[in-house]
């Protein structure tokens, strides 16, 4: 017999294993590298896709808002006194959703159990895509009545804070009641009575993520804010105020993404999105003047701005 035949060939080949092994650890280099370069060009498509899709749905609702004025002539105000309905509810025939409309009691307030139906719906017109949970709901007791409602992203310009009043941050005769206003103490605005311009007014802004709490960035998730500062069917409203860089205090001089209590917030990378009471949409960034953004918020302020600006 010829033991020659019987010896396994790969003996003629000693090295064959070694080259293998290099192979694969220059396949799996080379896989590593190419994530490391694909990955955050998804996540930067991402972002910009979902900005994009917010800046859409501010745009509708900016539109809503503005077709109500039409009808109405005057802005709605931030909520109905009583019962109370949020001043979305009152321009959803405007943003297209006759249909929750049709479900909506408005003799009884949003929170009403005869409303359960209609405010547990949720209206990707008022969520944020780039919302960490845009689909999230809110549950709380008002008046006795146990309820839960879907939330919302969107907030309306409601002035400038008592206390930036008080600290003589802004000229004393500073009209702070502005866009969406307290019905109770002034009578809401018509789009003639902003003298600084409805391009350089805002009308609504992103206020994201309530009622959970977020501070620059990061969730407060032992201390979430009040159950009804979250829901789309509650007086969702800001008075401008500024806050810490940590976001924890205020009056500060962060304008933009360092609190969603009572604040600009969005989870864009840099900035966030609001509209301005022409039904313009803008990307703000996080850096801005909290002076600049005090006059964004005021309607007859006088200040003379360009878009440059903001």
């Amino acid at each position: 017999m010829n033991h020659k035949l019987l010896r396994d060939k790969s003996m003629d080949k000693p090295g064959r294993s070694g080259f293998v092994l290099i192979d694969a650890l220059v396949t799996v280099g080379l896989s590593l590298i190419t994530a490391s370069l694909i990955f955050p060009v998804i996540w930067q498509t991402r972002a910009i896709a979902d900005r994009v899709g917010c800046q859409d749905r501010l745009k509708r609702i900016s539109m809503a808002v503005l077709a109500y004025e039409r009808e109405h002539g005057r802005l709605p105000p931030r909520s109905t006194i009583s019962p109370e309905h949020g001043w979305f509810t009152l321009i959803l025939p405007f943003a297209g959703e006759e249909a929750i409309v049709k479900k909506i009691r408005f003799d009884l307030p949003y929170y009403d159990p005869a409303n359960k139906e209609a405010i547990g719906t949720h209206l990707s017109v008022m969520q944020c895509p780039a919302t960490p949970s845009p689909g999230r709901t809110v549950a709380g007791t008002t008046g006795g009545k146990n309820w839960t409602a879907s939330a919302g992203d969107y907030a309306g310009n409601g002035g400038v804070f008592p206390n930036v009043m008080e600290m003589g941050i802004l000229p004393p005769e500073t009209d702070r009641w502005t866009v969406f206003a307290n019905e109770s103490i002034r009578a809401p605005l018509r789009l003639a009575d902003i003298v600084d311009g409805q391009s350089n007014t805002l009308l609504v802004t992103e206020m994201a993520g309530r009622n959970e709490a977020w501070f620059a960035g990061t969730r407060d998730k032992e201390h979430p804010q009040d159950a009804t500062r979250g829901p789309w069917a509650a007086p969702n409203h800001f008075e401008v105020r500024g806050h810490s860089r940590d976001g924890r205090t205020y009056p500060g001089l962060c304008a933009v993404n360092c609190s969603n209590f009572s604040g600009i917030y969005g989870f864009h990378p840099d900035g966030a999105n609001v509209a301005a009471c022409d039904g313009s949409v803008h990307f703000i960034h996080k850096d801005m003047n909290i002076m600049i953004l005090y006059a964004l918020c005021t309607h007859a302020g006088g200040e003379i701005m360009t878009a440059s600006d903001w």
